[in-house]
Formats: C-alpha cells, sequence, structure tokens
C-alpha cells in the first residue's frame, strides 16, 4: 500500500514519525491506533482525524 510512495513525505504529510512507518511497513511492530488513523486520513485524502 505505502510501497510506492515516499516514506519520509507520507509520515510528514500524516503526521506520525517516519521510523512508526518503516516499522510498521516491516511488521516489526503492532501499531498504535492513532497512528493507524493518521495514516488512513491521510491514504483517503483527508486532512484531519475524525475521532
Amino acid at each position: 500500500m505505502l510501497a510506492d510512495r515516499n516514506i519520509r513525505a507520507v509520515s510528514k504529510a500524516a503526521g506520525v514519525h517516519p521510523n512508526a512507518v518503516y516499522r510498521l511497513m516491516n511488521g516489526s511492530t503492532n501499531p498504535r491506533y492513532d497512528t493507524v488513523q493518521k495514516l488512513i486520513a491521510y491514504l483517503q485524502g483527508r486532512t484531519e482525524v475524525q475521532n
């Protein structure tokens, strides 16, 4: 899903730390709920996460 994107640009736009995105992509971590929500919002083109 994110393999074709610049991870630093994605993380900055989504408001998450680049290391969190790298660890998520490598499967080396269980991401926090808010991290997943921010990435989903970014990928769906929203600028704010709805709670």
